[in-house]
């Protein structure tokens, strides 16, 4: 039985693990019976409930105990040694194989490209068992103070788009299919499932712990890949991949921090991508049948779920502030 020790947390907060939580009680000291593979538990307090917090942890064998304080004079999870036996006997814990089945099949679809890296201690996006907050930066921040604790991302620069040494027209081709950095941004990463995992880490550091550093990254995901019209036919399983995860934490993010951050953001980066694949189907239609179901699909969660209504008119997204300038070398104008 695995556990999770959570003590000195005051009542009334929220405590939960993946995609579950729960209001804590007096006498809520932990989780129980929590299955082996990746994990979140995350800490919203009764006393400072405007930032969250969040540990990863990769937990092994059915004997397994993890234990964490909450810190209330720093407001801060803290790790912790293990406690004695008698003390375990003495305390109440949440039996987390009581959570809605549906929920554990979510979680385990949304951390597929990431539990394995973890398991192998090769997850470099996050730190495991370093607790974060919603206002833990980025490694590039140049405000981050502690780069082992903060969010380790690959650098994706939308305003930059084009490969070393390109001049006039393939700059201005390479900003407006965005393909060229997709393919560079695969390859820093690592590879398409390291890619995957960075961006399953950022949805739910976005949902679980409201992450700005996370939404800022799986913002830039979702605009490179929604700009990145050669990627349709050369990366089809990478888009298909990208577009299941982004429905599956659709149904399962509250409609308040749907409507509150990506009303605008999605449905108008999903129309660009309908945009690319029209174009890309008359070009070649090859494998592509499968990406536009998974477009229907998410248009058909985006109404249901969150009351989206299709626009007849085209929508721009934000991206259009990436764009550079195009100059004219023959008229001096820069």
């Amino acid at each position: 039985m695995i556990r999770v020790f959570v003590r000195g947390l005051p009542p009334g907060s929220q405590a939960g693990v993946d995609l579950c939580s729960w209001q804590t009680g007096q006498n809520f000291r932990g989780f129980r019976d929590i299955p082996p593979g990746l994990h979140c538990i995350h800490i919203t307090p009764a006393d400072d409930p405007s930032i969250k917090h969040g540990v990863w942890v990769c937990l092994q064998t059915s004997a397994e105990k993890v234990n964490f304080v909450w810190n209330r004079e720093e407001n801060r999870l803290e790790k912790q040694e293990q406690t004695s036996e008698d003390e375990e006997h003495l305390v109440l814990l949440l039996d987390v194989s009581q959570a809605p089945p549906e929920s554990v099949k979510a979680w385990s679809v949304m951390t597929q490209h990431m539990q394995l890296p973890a398991q192998r201690g090769q997850l470099s996006v996050i730190a495991l068992d370093r607790t974060f907050t919603s206002m833990t930066p980025s490694s590039a921040d140049p405000e981050a103070k502690d780069e082992e604790t903060s969010f380790h991302f690959t650098p994706i620069d939308l305003k930059r788009s084009w490969r070393p040494g390109a001049v006039g027209a393939d700059i201005t081709r390479m900003s407006l299919d965005k393909t060229w950095l997709l393919c560079d941004a695969l390859h820093r990463a690592g590879g398409e499932e390291s890619f995957l995992a960075e961006y399953e880490a950022c949805t739910l550091g976005l949902m679980l712990v409201a992450s700005y550093a996370c939404f800022e990254q799986w913002r830039t995901f979702l605009q490179l890949i929604c700009h990145s019209q050669g990627g349709l036919a050369s990366h089809t399983m990478l888009f298909n991949e990208i577009l299941a995860l982004l429905n599956n934490a659709l149904q399962q993010m509250n409609h308040e921090m749907y409507s509150d951050i990506l009303a605008d953001l999605v449905p108008a980066g999903l129309q660009k991508l309908q945009s690319n694949l029209k174009q890309a189907q008359r070009a070649d239609a090859g494998n592509m049948g499968q990406l536009q179901v998974s477009l229907d699909v998410l248009f058909d969660t985006l109404a249901r779920e969150h009351g989206w209504e299709a626009d007849d008119e085209s929508q721009e997204d934000d991206a259009g502030e990436d764009e550079p300038v195009v100059v004219s070398l023959d008229d001096e104008t820069y």
